[in-house]
């Protein structure tokens, strides 16, 4: 069960009330070979929540990315990441608008386009 954040006086109350960016409730993980990655998972992850994902080798922590990222979709439950099923972009249905708009709000661009090369061939 997750906890609702708190804030201060000076904070905005919105991270209780704003819909999570991902919503697992009762997520399932198995592997083709029948072994069970994660199992009963129920999770919310709010804009600006930093997240830190802790346990031993094969506890289910890069499989739990796997399923964040869209690469693969639970075997059970329900999951949304950015308001999509999870299922219908692990089975190709909303892949490109997911990842399109997830790459495009995470990743950073580079304040030049002119390569390193460029540059020292220039000097």
């Amino acid at each position: 069960m997750t906890e609702p954040a708190t804030t201060t006086a000076d904070e905005p109350s919105t991270a209780t009330t704003a819909e999570p960016v991902y919503r697992l409730r009762g997520v399932r993980y198995v592997y083709p070979g029948k072994h069970v990655a994660l199992d009963g998972i129920d999770l919310d992850i709010r804009r600006g929540e930093m997240v830190c994902l802790l346990g031993a080798n094969g506890s289910g922590k890069s499989t739990l990315l796997k399923l964040l990222d869209g690469i693969v979709g639970p075997s059970d439950g329900e999951m949304r990441a950015l308001g999509r099923d999870v299922a219908a972009v692990a089975a190709g249905q909303d892949a490109f608008r997911f990842h399109r708009t997830r790459t495009s709000s995470c990743s950073a661009r580079p304040s030049s386009t002119t390569s390193r090369s460029d540059r020292s061939s220039s000097a």
